[in-house]
């Protein structure tokens, strides 16, 4: 899957260059470079999530290659899809669309605290009380005054 992704990237690469007809960037711009391509390629979706829908589920034509299709699989009845296609991509069969919702999430990172950080939290904890609280910790819901009235 991984190397398709990065097959598609490079396919992307050398058609926009040759669009646009421009050198390779030297010097200064590289570092311009690498952070644009950092930065693409979570824009790029894999060929996975390229789906193709009959001709005969089009509903209506709409301006600027917009597109209203009644869903082949729909969650409830009646359920429609609205997206916007490019006409070099279509074929006379078909309608080709992009599915970002099967596109794989990129990893979060939570932030680990500091032990200047997690002395605080445990000073609070024993001077506050978290019964008030909207946001439930999972790990610690009460505070040791909490406890402590139990």
């Amino acid at each position: 899957m991984e190397e398709e992704e990065k097959a598609e990237l490079e396919r992307l690469k050398k058609k926009n260059l040759k669009n646009d007809e421009k050198p390779e960037p030297t010097g200064s711009q590289s570092e311009e470079e690498s952070e644009q391509e950092r930065i693409e390629p979570k824009y790029v979706l894999p060929p996975s999530c390229k789906l193709e829908i009959s001709k005969l589920n089009k509903v209506e034509k709409l301006d600027d290659d917009y597109i209203l299709v009644a869903n082949p699989f729909p969650q409830m009845e009646g359920e429609m899809l609205l997206f916007q296609t490019k006409p070099s991509e279509q074929d006379d069969s078909c309608i080709f669309y992009k599915d970002y919702s099967l596109r794989k999430r990129w990893e979060t990172s939570t932030a680990k605290l500091t032990s200047y950080q997690k002395k605080k939290i445990t000073e609070a904890d024993h001077v506050k009380t978290k019964i008030q609280c909207l946001e439930i910790d999972m790990e610690s819901p009460l505070s040791f005054i909490d406890w402590d009235k139990f």
